[in-house]
């Protein structure tokens, strides 16, 4: 599955859309009528309200993109981890298993909690990668420009979020900005799940359909990011 994390915040708006449109396209009961879908379609409509709301606030999009680069790291950290778990070299894969512990014991999804929930976690982690007993693994593994990362984008998030002297929404407008984000990757991928679980269990042609055009819409998105169009705005 797509890493939504990574998705701008037009593009999971506009991507979520395209998956509901999809699914209510199918005419089938067992789609258009599922509690996944309702959730899903709830939390778009929140999502667009306050996307609409406040993407004219400079201030809002700094802190939403602040935070999706540390979200970015530490979805990167997490992955670089558990692909080593998978190493050849067994000791290479005893340490990757023992950090990848370390991690968890910290939670498994921080970019999903509320903004001052996860730098609060953030620190956290941080502290504890900076104990002494990991220093030879975090060595081992090449981890510490990952840490490192992660730091410099969490100490970037707090500089945009205290700063006072740009024009700011209120701090409970940012805070649902970036629940109503997070709510909506979960509704998000929830569905998804739903839909291969069912495409696996069943013949129906449309339940295999509606997973490609899922798969299809998510690959365009990341491609997108990959390669975002040239700007061809004239030079004045």
């Amino acid at each position: 599955m797509a890493n939504l994390t990574r998705l701008p915040v037009a593009t999971l708006e506009s991507v979520s859309g395209e998956i509901i449109n999809d699914a209510e396209a199918t005419g089938k009961a067992e789609v258009t009528g599922c509690a996944l879908l309702a959730a899903l379609k709830s939390s778009k409509e929140s999502y667009t309200l306050g996307y609409n709301k406040l993407r004219g606030s400079t201030y809002t999009a700094k802190v939403q993109a602040a935070d999706e680069s540390r979200d970015n790291r530490l979805v990167g950290l997490r992955t670089f981890t558990l692909a080593l778990t998978y190493s050849w070299d067994s000791a290479i894969q005893t340490a990757a298993r023992n950090m990848l512990a370390v991690l968890n014991m910290h939670g498994t999804r921080l970019e999903v909690l509320p903004l001052d929930e996860e730098s609060g976690k953030i620190h956290k982690l941080l502290s504890d990668l900076g104990k002494p007993e990991y220093a030879a693994n975090i060595q081992a593994l090449g981890l510490q420009p990952w840490i490192s990362a992660l730091g410099d984008a969490q100490s970037a998030f707090e500089a945009v979020s205290t700063d006072r002297t740009t024009e700011r929404a209120s701090a409970s407008d940012i805070a649902s900005a970036s629940a109503q984000r997070k709510s909506l990757q979960l509704a998000l991928t929830g569905f998804i799940k739903y839909v291969e679980a069912m495409d696996s269990l069943n013949a129906d042609a449309v339940w295999h359909g509606l997973l490609t055009s899922i798969q299809q819409r998510l690959a365009a998105a990341e491609a997108g990011i990959r390669n975002p169009k040239p700007d061809t705005t004239p030079a004045e």
